[in-house]
């Protein structure tokens, strides 16, 4: 099977296969534009690809949904393979454009996507914290995947799946899972990246109830209200990326990813105006050039407002013991705490951000906006609110204020959920130097992989909290 060369990656392996069949069908030069979408909001892998047909093959083979689509990519720059199964889910498009072709777009999904509506948690998890309910709702979800293997994985292309718990993470320092490390459950799945999953460590010890849901479900509910062991923020999120999943918290995102931007500089992307195929720019920033740059969100003080951070006022309340607390919420005094606490304690925060400066002016904005500005009740019996509700509203809408589009040549070194540096050219004329508000560390987002026969192109949406 020939292999399609697309700068620096290659694409080994674009195939479809059923659940009986020995012999996949290789779609690796009847694909006209394939696109792999991560995103950090997301749960799952999703894309697309766009065929010319001169087989008919999804009435012959016959495509009906829920066959496999197999693809394999090396990074020959990192050394880096991605070899990862999809499931479709949809033919959408068909159109016939002469007798002899037709043109669709298969779309597919993660298969742990589809094999999760199946699974469901109704399990009372007392006296514990979300991280150990996480690991403990995984293990069961890739025992029900074996049990159910000759269903979801019918033939020897695809093996049964061991379950990996990377390191926990916890502040931005790795620490030992609590899990027997010599159980035979406990092993590195090596023959793709199925099942891996990074936890960070959460702490607050409290009664849990699951409540019959399926496990992304489950695992959602839990972010939104864990809280880091060291960062006093709430900002977990569980998604997936080409690498496995996540369990993580943006602050650790953070603190983790400006450090491995100091050590390993190609994650610093640069925008020179210039085209990149000048051999000059070429040499100096190698393959980190950015193409094009679209700014789609810059602060937005109403929906800011409106969503709770810079104030808001949470009202909690015992129908049972018939009282309530309130509890206010100020980001200045907020942002104001960590940067204290950061000079003191050097890298230690209550909160991290990826940049110095807060979204608005400390002197001006912010004091307009008292905790009347966003009014909310919360029971209770959901625990500890007063820790980490108004927290994380406000920092996930912190991360929204700043969004850019950039467009550079593809490579596989970079995924949902890591930071890369921006630097942007001042866009004045016969002035040097970058961009102050808009360069900077960001977080990737989304991005997308866009790959036709001849050329491999990331589409990366980066956001950040701060200036």
């Amino acid at each position: 099977m020939n292999e399609i060369r697309t700068g620096n990656v290659s694409i080994q392996t674009v195939e479809l296969l059923r659940d009986y069949t020995e012999t996949p069908v290789s779609l690796n030069h009847i694909f006209l534009e394939m696109n792999i979408y991560e995103d950090i909001y997301s749960d799952s892998l999703s894309g697309n690809i766009l065929v010319a047909d001169t087989n008919n093959i999804i009435s012959n083979y016959p495509v009906r949904g829920g066959e496999f689509i197999r693809v394999t990519m090396r990074d020959h720059l990192n050394d880096t393979v991605i070899d990862k199964l999809f499931r479709i889910y949809e033919i959408s498009e068909r159109n016939q454009v002469n007798r002899g072709q037709i043109i669709y777009i298969i779309n597919f999904m993660s298969v742990e996507k589809i094999m999760n509506s199946d699974f469901k948690i109704s399990q009372a998890y007392p006296k514990t914290t979300t991280s150990e309910i996480v690991k403990n709702v995984w293990k069961q979800f890739v025992e029900y995947y074996n049990s159910k293997h000759s269903v979801y994985y019918p033939n020897s292309h695809l093996p049964e799946a061991d379950i990996n718990f990377v390191n926990s993470l916890s502040g931005g320092e790795n620490v030992e899972v609590s899990v027997d490390e010599n159980s035979s459950d406990i092993e590195v799945f090596s023959n793709n990246n199925m099942f891996n999953i990074d936890i960070q460590s959460t702490k607050y010890i409290a009664d849990y109830i699951i409540p019959n849901w399926c496990v992304y479900s489950t695992i959602h509910w839990l972010a939104a209200r864990s809280i880091g062991v060291v960062a006093k923020g709430a900002s977990f999120l569980f998604f997936e990326t080409l690498e496995g999943f996540k369990f993580v918290s943006l602050e650790t995102l953070f603190e983790i990813g400006k450090n491995l931007v100091e050590n390993d500089r190609s994650l610093v992307y640069n925008f020179t105006g210039i085209p990149s195929t000048t051999e000059e720019i070429r040499q100096q920033y190698g393959n980190k050039i950015i193409t094009s740059v679209n700014v789609v969100q810059s602060p937005n003080v109403v929906e800011n407002i409106q969503r709770g951070m810079y104030s808001s006022k949470m009202i909690y309340h015992d129908l049972v013991e018939r009282n309530y607390e309130v509890v206010e919420y100020d980001y200045r005094q907020s942002y104001q705490d960590d940067l204290n606490y950061k000079h003191t304690y050097r890298n230690v925060y209550p909160h991290v951000h990826l940049n110095e400066e807060p979204l608005s002016r400390m002197d001006v904005a912010i004091n307009n906006y008292d905790s009347d500005s966003y009014i909310f009740y919360q029971p209770k019996s959901d625990n500890y609110p007063d820790l980490w509700k108004q927290s994380r509203m406000s920092q996930l809408q912190q991360i929204e204020n700043v969004k850019l589009e950039l467009t550079t040549e593809g490579h596989m070194n970079i995924n949902v959920g890591k930071v890369v540096e921006v630097n942007l050219g001042d866009v004045r004329s016969g002035v040097s130097g970058l961009d102050p508000l808009y360069s900077g560390y960001y977080l990737v987002t989304g991005l997308r992989h866009k790959i036709d026969q001849n050329k491999y192109e990331l589409v990366m949406e980066v956001a950040k909290d701060s200036f």
